[in-house]
């Protein structure tokens, strides 16, 4: 057998130095993006993701059905940049309200807002309350019928007085009548 001719070896030792810093600038980026903080600092994670947060401790729930939900109904619910604003209805003043949390109208105001099961937790007269939203209903609202009023009464026709001279007169009107001519 022959040996590697000089040309074929430099080649191949040019390839081999190649591959040695192609491996090399591998294993180098592998390293780096390993220690780089684009987890931390990616812009396509939401904020606040991947921080350890303490779970605050919660108040006690409030009542339900209490004397609050036989006053006021939660009937629905916005957001307008990025604030919320919740459709309250007294039942006793027939009055509707949009509030904001945190918002107090007439000695009615909103505390909290759960979304996942949209209640909120109302305040009025120093006492909280939550309430859920009101679902709609597929049954039909009743209808009235008004009923014209009796008159027992006759008709009473135009019928002209003259009981003062100063007052115009009504005078009796009188239907029109057409004439069809017969032909010729």
């Amino acid at each position: 057998m022959k040996p590697f001719s000089k040309p074929l070896l430099a080649k191949y030792q040019k390839s081999q130095f190649g591959l040695i810093i192609l491996s090399s600038f591998v294993a180098l980026s592998l390293l780096q993006a390993e220690n780089s903080d684009l987890n931390k600092n990616s812009p396509f994670l939401p904020p606040g993701y991947g921080e350890d947060t303490e779970p605050t401790p919660q108040a006690p729930v409030p009542v339900t059905n209490g004397p609050i939900s036989r006053e006021i109904e939660f009937r629905g619910l916005i957001q307008m940049g990025g604030v919320y604003k919740f459709s309250l209805f007294s039942k006793n003043d027939q009055k509707g309200y949009w509030i904001r949390q945190n918002q107090t109208i007439e000695g009615i105001n909103v505390q909290s807002f759960d979304l996942d099961s949209m209640t909120i937790v109302v305040g009025k007269n120093g006492r909280a309350e939550r309430l859920t939203i009101s679902s709609a209903t597929d049954s039909p609202l009743p209808v009235s019928v008004a009923k014209a009023p009796q008159n027992n009464q006759p008709a009473q026709r135009n019928v002209v007085a003259n009981n003062n001279q100063n007052t115009p007169t009504r005078k009796q009107v009188v239907p029109r009548r057409r004439v069809i001519l017969p032909k010729k």
